[in-house]
């Protein structure tokens, strides 16, 4: 079973031998020592879909971290509501836009 999450795995980070093992570091940092605080976050970005992302993190990420794990989509980026982010130590961000947010300011 290990062997092809950790070709998923190294899919995901190029095959770049560093970044994998840069990933596999932080992704056992959490187990290692427990209640340590993450410095760092990860962003998977792909302009494609059928990656394998979400395959990795529903398969992998939320079976070693349950709860802790979530999914979230648009609705929750946008929303001032930030009740998903309790307990969370990995987001998993579907289908979602970055949007340049700009204040109008009217002089009068």
């Amino acid at each position: 079973m290990a062997d092809p999450i950790i070709g998923l795995v190294m899919h995901l980070c190029n095959f770049d031998q560093k970044v994998y093992h840069w990933l596999m570091q932080w992704l056992a940092l959490p187990l290692q020592q427990l209640g340590s605080k993450m410095d760092t976050s990860v962003l998977m970005f792909g302009e494609k879909q059928g990656t394998g992302k979400s395959l990795f993190f529903e398969g992998v990420i939320k079976k070693i971290y349950g709860e802790y794990g979530t999914t979230i989509g648009q609705h929750q980026l946008d929303s001032q509501f930030t009740a998903w982010q309790s307990r969370r130590l990995f987001v998993l961000a579907e289908e979602v836009v970055a949007v340049l947010r700009s204040t109008v300011i009217s002089v009068r």
